[in-house]
């Protein structure tokens, strides 16, 4: 039988809590989504993440679709 890794999707996950809790996640073994639209969050938070092969992340997308004004 295969067995399947989980899935973290952190929503916030550049914001001070939800880049520790990306971090406890991959320590813990789970591949992690991190989603951020970058209005309170900050990238330095988490791009020691974008690094790590069991991360992947969406820190502009959201803010660019929806608040582009903001991402000036």
């Amino acid at each position: 039988m295969v067995k399947r890794r989980k899935i973290a999707v952190v929503t916030g996950g550049a914001g001070f809590l939800g880049s520790h809790l990306c971090d406890r996640f991959i320590l813990d073994g789970l591949k992690v989504i991190c989603v951020d639209n970058l209005i309170t969050g900050s990238q330095e938070n988490v791009k020691h993440l974008l690094k790590n092969k069991d991360s992947e992340g969406n820190l502009l997308g959201a803010c660019e679709s929806y608040w582009p004004a903001w991402c000036l």
